[in-house]
């Protein structure tokens, strides 16, 4: 849960506004004229700001808070059931291994699910797939349309 007195500086939101269009650290320290370390001490410092556990699940909050109302793409397919569960576990910013456990599947078989709702979403990654999935389930949009 994000706090009213959470305060993101400008580099902070430019940062993320990045990591939610699908950027790597690449892509953002060079379209912010940073370095890929400074990148990465940014994407900490909004993560301790936030209290999520890696980059996913800082994005998926970012995304709530400050871009609450962000179209997306509707799935090109629908999303089946343990597709979903998979998400709800990501978005929260479980591994493919943690996932596994609480699913009681292989690893193998999360990265495989995986990777259909990223095509399902047209999402370049996992980060990008789990911002457009909450987007759904918030009501911006519809599950398995």
């Amino acid at each position: 849960m994000i706090h009213k007195h959470t305060r993101l500086t400008p580099r902070e939101h430019a940062v993320m506004r990045l990591i939610i269009e699908g950027a790597t650290d690449n892509q953002i320290a060079q379209h912010l004229a940073l370095t890929p370390p400074v990148v990465g001490q940014i994407i900490r410092r909004v993560r301790l700001k936030l209290g999520t556990p890696n980059r996913t699940a800082t994005a998926v909050q970012y995304d709530r808070y400050y871009m609450p109302s962000q179209a997306y793409l509707p799935p090109s397919e629908p999303i089946h059931d343990q597709e979903i569960r998979i998400m709800h576990l990501v978005i929260v910013g479980c591994s493919d291994h943690s996932i596994a456990q609480q699913l009681n599947i292989a690893p193998r078989t999360v990265r495989y699910h995986l990777c259909s709702i990223r095509h399902k979403l047209k999402a370049e990654n996992r980060t990008v797939a789990a911002v457009s999935f909450d987007r759904h389930i918030r009501g911006i949009g519809t599950i398995g349309v």
